[in-house]
């Protein structure tokens, strides 16, 4: 199934994966799935042993501690219906932050999607789609200490035309806006656009290959070096199943972007990143996940960095009612320009999920992170703990 994806990283002791589905019906695919709805209320709380990263000993000035606690209440609706051939998809989720000691960083958050996969006769699908996100970020990054909610915005458009019940050429266009709440943070906020144009081979058991060749215009709102970028991609996706156990999906990608007043920061070369789900029993899976991509701090700044990574997870469900997993990423993210700052980070993870009841369920989750790099200022280790109960209605 083909997706546009939107990771919303852990933040006080929730995590969210939200997708625009753009699975358009295959040509003369005329099956009707049931309409969903699900409504959920959840509680977490986070404990969080040094919330701006800082390397020890060392506070803000006027932190009397390194360590805070979050408590975060989120309210969810989604609903999926699918008259006639046709698929809407929409989902929300409102949640209200607060901090026990630095209770200047309380926030209320708004995230949710609303999309149509549309189908016209046996030949044009396509998808129309909005996507908003807000979070504080994390703070290993920002050189601010205040409340800076980031608030990303996508609109997409796409559209396919089936030449055959395997075949169909495509045409892509997304528009992504980011902004933030402080002044201070000004120089990170940025447009892009995004057009695509390529072909998909899909079989009827849902293996699918994907090329396109995509253009990317950036454009800094407020920009202190470089005003923006322009980058050309030729890029081959594919989500395949090897066996009935065992899956490969990713990417590979030669591109080229180019910055206006920055030709130090260009860059030109190979991408990718693939992922390998093994599924053993109907209790274990086992992911493993290599890449190399091209992002910019928060994927936002001007600088550009190189961020290449590797991550192992498993999962066992030990019962019914219990579910457990592990999760290890190793990432070294190369600055280029600046090589003092070139660091290594290590995350790991391990979450319980028990599920007493159909309606209701209790995740929780300790983690510890560490960044390393020749720059001692920003090496850090943090310990992370939540919990989260969640009642579906």
């Amino acid at each position: 199934m083909k997706q546009f994806i939107f990771v919303v990283p852990m933040i006080n002791g929730f995590l969210f994966l939200a997708t625009i589905p753009c699975d358009a019906i295959a040509a003369g695919d005329t099956s009707k799935d049931a309409d969903t709805y699900a409504i959920s209320v959840a509680q977490g709380f986070e404990y969080d042993d040094n919330l701006f990263r800082l390397p020890s000993p060392a506070l803000l000035p006027g932190q009397k501690s390194r360590s805070d606690t979050m408590s975060s209440t989120a309210l969810s609706a989604r609903a999926d219906l699918k008259p006639n051939r046709q698929d809407f998809h929409v989902d929300a989720t409102v949640i209200s932050n607060n901090y026990v000691h630095n209770d200047f960083l309380n926030n209320t958050t708004a995230s949710g999607d609303l999309a149509w996969n549309w189908q016209l006769g046996n030949y044009w699908s396509g998808t129309i789609g909005i996507d908003q996100r807000q979070q504080l970020p994390d703070y290993a990054d920002l050189v601010t200490a205040e409340r800076d909610v980031n608030t990303t915005r996508n609109g997409l458009l796409g559209l396919r035309y089936w030449l055959h019940p395997d075949w169909a050429l495509e045409l892509n266009s997304r528009r992504v806006t980011s902004r933030y709440e402080a002044a201070v943070s000004d120089s990170l906020e940025y447009d892009e656009t995004w057009y695509e144009a390529g072909a998909t081979f899909r079989r009827a058991n849902g293996n699918e290959i994907e090329g396109v060749l995509q253009h990317v215009d950036g454009t800094y709102t407020h920009p202190t070096i470089s005003s923006g970028y322009k980058q050309n991609s030729a890029v081959l996706r594919g989500d395949w199943a090897i066996t009935e156990i065992s899956d490969l999906e990713g990417y590979v990608e030669a591109s080229r972007r180019k910055y206006s007043g920055v030709q130090s920061n260009d860059f030109s070369g190979w991408l990718w990143r693939t992922a390998y789900h093994w599924r053993p029993t109907v209790k274990l899976q086992f992911d493993a996940i290599a890449r190399r991509e091209l992002g910019s701090q928060l994927d936002l700044v001007d600088n550009r960095i190189i961020t290449e990574g590797t991550g192992l997870s498993g999962s066992w469900k030990a019962t019914e009612k219990i579910k457990t997993s592990y999760t290890y990423e190793w990432l070294h993210r190369d600055f280029v320009d600046l090589s003092a700052q070139n660091e290594v980070i290590r995350a790991q993870r391990i979450e319980l999920l028990y599920l007493p009841k159909d309606y209701f369920d209790i995740t929780f989750s300790i983690g510890r992170e560490g960044r390393r790099t020749v720059a001692t200022n920003r090496n850090y280790d943090v310990d992370i703990s939540a919990i989260t109960f969640r009642f579906k209605i």
